[in-house]
């Protein structure tokens, strides 16, 4: 059958310009002059004012005055942060960090707090534990930067520190700076294995008093040697009001004595018993103290720890011209227990008003006592940079002291070499990169033995493999 013919439709009317839309090539001129349709008129603003169009970085996350620590890898901006230019809006200098072993915490601490800060003029002391081909990890990176560390032993070779000395800790409260008679109840106790009870303490005092006098009177300065004898034998000239018995006053102090006498003979020998050396001073730049000589079980590497921070704090006391001056303290969990996490904590108190920015790397949080100094302290911190927590204990502690959303624990323990999440007061949590110079890079390589080691490895098992290659040939 033949199709029907349909009518065509009636044209539709149209606007002169369509029509030349239609019949005319669209120039790219008048495209942009609006010509074929109108455009949006742009509204003028700023970049601050734009951040509100993402929510997520509506603020600035950072002061850029500060030094540079990384990247945040969530908006891509770069992250700058130190204790001393963030003090106007967090009032906690601070500053912990805390991870796994590998993490990349000393990588961080070498190039945040110490390389970084002497290029601003700052000073920077150091309490360097770790190990890394017979001393300290931070010996390359102080002989580099015309350093010597000073170092600690107990075999007579390294430097000797008095506990009496009136350089290490005052005899009044100066300024909050614990002084040397809460240093040697520290000391005591670490030798007792318990807290002094009120009259061990008194007697304490009393033989400290009576050292110093009888040293005094022979042209030297009292140590340990001499506060001994004095807590075995006191005189009355030492004796006070509070207490008229000399039999009573040596009863007092009896065990504490032998405590003390037979952990300078057997614990600190070559550390403790005798002067001052003269080397151990602050210098204007950078100050290296390296305890990694000294074993890790025993009172040795807390009383080091304690008798330095105490003496660092009474310098800074005394100091006429305030200089910020970095403190940190490697392998921080020498200081998380007992009277020496008060000393710690107590000296801690003098950063505001003397220039000093203490800083710790801890490995787990877990093992602090939830009531204890050091997690006090480490609450209170300003500025903690979370790297890896691969127990899972660990990062439900991290979680709970930081008040961090209940996801972040899944994140922690997943977290990059290198990574960490950034909490300040004051602040949201941020995921930051740590970026390094290729000249830091070089300096605070903490794998040198291993990385070494392996090259010698691979080496050897190529050796072997070509050996034996020969030998087969041969037998063919």
């Amino acid at each position: 059958m033949p199709r029907k013919k349909t009518k065509p439709a009636p044209p539709q009317p149209r606007s002169v310009r369509q029509i030349a839309a239609a019949t005319l090539r669209r120039r790219p001129m008048l495209d942009r002059a609006g010509w074929y349709e109108p455009l949006p008129l742009p509204v003028e603003s700023s970049t601050r004012q734009a951040a509100a169009l993402r929510l997520a970085v509506g603020t600035t996350g950072t002061n850029t005055f500060a030094l540079a620590i990384g990247e945040d890898l969530e908006t891509g901006e770069p992250c700058f942060s130190d204790p001393f230019s963030d003090y106007l809006a967090i009032k906690s200098p601070t500053r912990c960090v805390i991870g796994d072993v590998g993490s990349g915490k000393s990588s961080n601490e070498k190039t945040c707090g110490v390389m970084r800060p002497l290029l601003l003029g700052r000073r920077v002391a150091v309490v360097d534990k770790k190990d890394q081909g017979g001393e300290g990890e931070y010996t390359p990176l102080a002989r580099a930067l015309g350093v010597e560390p000073i170092r600690f032993a107990l075999d007579g070779t390294g430097t000797k520190i008095n506990i009496l000395d009136t350089q290490i800790g005052t005899t009044v409260k100066a300024g909050g700076a614990a002084t040397q008679n809460q240093l040697l109840r520290a000391v005591a106790a670490q030798a007792l294995g318990r807290e002094l009870n009120q009259r061990e303490g008194k007697a304490l005092e009393v033989a400290r008093r009576q050292a110093v006098r009888e040293a005094r009177s022979k042209g030297h300065i009292a140590d340990v040697r001499n506060l001994v004898p004095a807590m075995l034998n006191p005189t009355q000239e030492s004796a006070d009001e509070a207490v008229t018995s000399i039999e009573a006053l040596r009863e007092f102090g009896r065990d504490v004595a032998y405590a003390l006498n037979m952990m300078v003979d057997d614990h600190l020998t070559g550390l403790v018993d005798g002067p001052t050396d003269d080397r151990i001073r602050l210098n204007d730049s950078l100050t290296v103290f390296d305890i990694s000589a000294l074993p890790d079980s025993g009172p040795a590497v807390p009383i080091a720890m304690a008798i330095i921070n105490t003496w660092l704090s009474n310098v800074l006391v005394e100091q006429e011209t305030p200089v910020p001056t970095h403190f940190v303290v490697e392998e921080g969990w020498h200081l998380v227990s007992g009277a020496f996490a008060e000393v710690a904590q107590r000296n801690s108190k003098l950063a505001r008003g003397k220039g000093l920015a203490p800083e710790y790397a801890i490995h787990h949080l877990a093992d602090i006592d939830k009531s204890s100094p050091a997690m006090a302290m480490i609450r209170e911190a300003g500025h903690v940079l979370l790297y890896r927590q691969s127990r899972s204990d660990d990062a439900e502690a991290c979680v709970e002291a930081f008040n961090l959303p209940r996801e972040t624990k899944q994140r922690l323990m997943n977290l990059p070499d290198g990574t960490f999440i950034f909490v300040q007061t004051g602040r949201p949590p941020r995921l930051i990169q740590h970026l390094r110079s290729r000249i830091e890079r070089e300096l605070t390589n903490t794998d040198a033995v291993m990385t070494s080691t392996a090259t010698m490895a691979d080496l050897q098992a190529s050796e072997t493999e070509r050996a034996a290659g020969e030998l087969i040939g041969a037998a063919r």
